[in-house]
């Protein structure tokens, strides 16, 4: 596959549009995905574009099919991570998403504060290979929220996630890189 360019960097694609390209993706293996990878939104003009990342969102933890971390967050040293609990993530309210959108040094400052209270040890999702538009590929279903992460490969180290959830006022779609 070519070099994978992101075209969402300036936010002028639609999700109708992102669907048509990972549609065309290829699907992946559950061992495929076994690592730790660094999440970016793959900007669609999502609600939750770029607040992941400005509220400090590392990115994923995949140890095997079974033990899975969903949320790795920076500490405040933006080097060392702690894995944040799901149960904690609210995505139903639209206006509080947008809030939060507006004011991502409070809501980073908040997680941060707050981390010895909403972060886990404990692995909060595993993978499973899941039917999704027509491929099946591998999937990250969260345990204790109605959350499915459907992954496609754009190249050997980069993959495209769509989050499926009926939380979600729009497709949310998100890029994972290999963390070497």
């Amino acid at each position: 596959m070519d070099k994978y360019i992101d075209y969402s960097k300036n936010g002028d694609i639609t999700s109708i549009k992102a669907f048509e390209y990972y549609d065309t993706l290829m699907p992946v293996e559950i061992n495929f995905m076994i690592g730790r990878w660094r999440g970016s939104s793959y900007k669609t003009n999502a609600t939750l574009d770029g607040l992941l990342e400005e509220s400090g969102w590392f990115g994923k933890e995949f140890i095997d099919s079974e033990n899975v971390h969903p949320l790795v967050y920076f500490k405040s040293d933006r080097q060392n991570t702690f894995i944040l609990n799901p149960l904690w993530m609210y995505l139903r309210n639209i206006s509080l998403l947008n809030f939060a959108k507006k004011h991502t040094t409070i809501l980073r400052k908040t997680i941060l504060f707050l981390g010895f209270i909403i972060s886990t040890k404990n692995p909060k999702a595993r993978l499973r290979m899941v039917e999704h538009r027509g491929k099946l590929s591998a999937a990250m279903v969260y345990d204790d929220k109605a959350i499915i992460d459907s992954f496609r490969k754009i190249d050997d180290n980069t993959v495209l996630g769509f989050m499926d959830s009926k939380e979600l006022p729009e497709p949310f779609f998100f890029i994972l890189t290999r963390e070497n």
